[in-house]
Parts: structure tokens; sequence; C-alpha cells
């Protein structure tokens, strides 16, 4: 899988650059901190996939639509990752929120 080894790469290139940076996250956590190099790691995946979206001539918001309107099918995977049956947006308990 020569041709795809770049992802493996650049995913490694990020990953050290997150554990080494002291870019402030502003989330509250302390530089170089596992937690901190993590919410960076992640800011800079999604910023790199909406990076090439937008270069490819797609709007952000129509990447939104069309993730809203899949959110059911979405929610599968995770409900299956944690063993909780997915409820319908309608169907949540609204009041174990303030």
């Amino acid at each position: 899988m020569a041709p795809f080894r770049w992802i493996a790469w650049l995913t490694g290139a990020l990953w050290r650059f997150s554990r080494r940076s002291w870019i402030d996250t502003g989330v509250g956590l302390r530089p170089r901190s596992p937690a901190s190099a993590l919410v960076l790691f992640l800011f800079l995946i999604f910023f790199l996939i909406g990076l090439v979206l937008v270069l490819l001539g797609f709007s952000l918001g129509d990447v939104d639509a069309l993730i809203d309107a899949q959110a059911g099918r979405l929610a599968v995977p995770g409900a299956l990752r944690t063993r909780h049956p997915a409820l319908p947006a309608d169907d949540r308990r609204s009041d174990l929120r303030p």
C-alpha cells in the first residue's frame, strides 16, 4: 500500500508535532500535556480535512448539512461502539439538562 503511506506519515508527523508543541489550545489545558496534545492533534486533523474540502470546491455549510442529514446513520457505529441504543433526536432526555 505504498501510495497511501503518506497518510500514515502525515498522521504521525501531526501527532509528534502536537506532543512537542507549546501551543496553547485555549481550553484551559496546560501546554505539552497529553490532553492538550490530543486537542491540538484533533484540531489539526479536522482543519486539514476542511481545507482539502474547500480546495476541492465544497462549501463547509453544504458539508455540515450533509452530515446533519446522515446523523441517524452516523450514530449507529457510535452506538455499537458504546453498546448503547441510538436515540433519535426527539427522544433524547431533555430533563437532564438545566
